[in-house]
């Protein structure tokens, strides 16, 4: 079953606003192992990296890097929200990955793994800017 969760209107940013949406999320997700959460990005226009990765980023550590990239789809959103989330779901699999290796990480990405990371959690392709 798929469900759609509509972010804010506007520019989105603080971790406090950011969390009331993940915990749906999260609800979600564990009510039912095969559920898909569509976001629905339409209205918002900006989104800062702390609300990304309040409201997604985080899912990483509590789930799993795999659950949110094949259970989070991200649907009508624009370029730089979509930039921004994929960086924040990167930068949580990322620390994941290096707590278990070394508990050092680089968080600078170069566009092409940024923008990979866009074409698995859209539905559809961004608009051509």
């Amino acid at each position: 079953m798929e469900h759609i969760i509509k972010l804010p209107a506007g520019s989105l940013a603080s971790r406090i606003a950011a969390k009331p949406i993940r915990e749906k999320i999260l609800k979600i997700l564990n009510a039912n192992q095969s559920d898909i959460v569509l976001i629905d990005l339409a209205d918002t226009d900006v989104i800062s990296g702390s609300y990304a990765d309040e409201c997604i980023g985080v899912i990483v550590k509590y789930t799993s890097y795999d659950t949110v990239t094949k259970r989070i789809k991200l649907i009508n959103g624009n370029k730089s929200v979509c930039v921004s989330i994929a960086q924040s779901i990167l930068e949580r699999k990322q620390e994941l990955d290096n707590t278990v290796q070394n508990n050092h990480y680089n968080v600078v990405f170069a566009w092409s793994t940024i923008s990979n990371m866009i074409k698995i959690i859209l539905v559809a392709p961004l608009p051509a800017s």
